[in-house]
């Protein structure tokens, strides 16, 4: 008797399946990781304008004068100053205290707020809370960049009147 050879040209329906789902598992990978890597990438250009519409709004401030040049006055907030209704006639760093903009042009979704405060400096470095009627010779600049989707960014800068 002659054995008869069964030589099977090919692949199982099961092997196919195998195949067919470890190929679909790879290619759902693949795509949540381009998508968490787009994700990652917008956060990151988001942050990167934030911080540098943060700096941009402390190099104004930092280009203002400690006290009013004209009056010598000490008190705080833009509609203490006569005519003083934009950012571009701020002429001391008082004049940003409560300065806010909720959409900036070229910018829609990011906004700015500052608080100007004065500081005293005690043996632990400067009191960022202390008794609002006390005059300094520092004061406590808070910034903040706001945008729509993401949260705000912060920061504090100290000047001093001798610097």
């Amino acid at each position: 008797m002659k054995k008869k050879c069964k030589n099977f040209a090919g692949f199982s329906m099961v092997e196919v399946v195998v195949v067919l789902v470890l190929l679909s598992l790879a290619s759902t990978m693949f795509l949540f990781a381009l998508s968490t890597g787009k994700d990652i990438r917008t956060t990151s250009e988001i942050r990167t304008i934030q911080g540098t519409l943060l700096n941009n709004l402390q190099n104004q401030i930092r280009a203002r004068e400690f006290e009013d040049p004209t009056t010598g006055s000490t008190n705080f907030g833009k509609e203490l100053d006569q005519g003083e209704n934009s950012i571009n006639q701020f002429d001391d760093i008082d004049d940003f205290h409560q300065y806010s903009i909720t959409s900036i042009p070229g910018f829609e979704s990011f906004g700015y707020s500052v608080d100007v405060k004065y500081v005293p400096l005690e043996e632990n470095g400067f009191n960022l809370n202390p008794n609002p009627e006390n005059q300094t010779n520092y004061k406590s600049i808070t910034v903040t960049v706001t945008h729509k989707t993401l949260s705000s960014m912060t920061d504090i800068m100290i000047i001093g009147s001798e610097f």
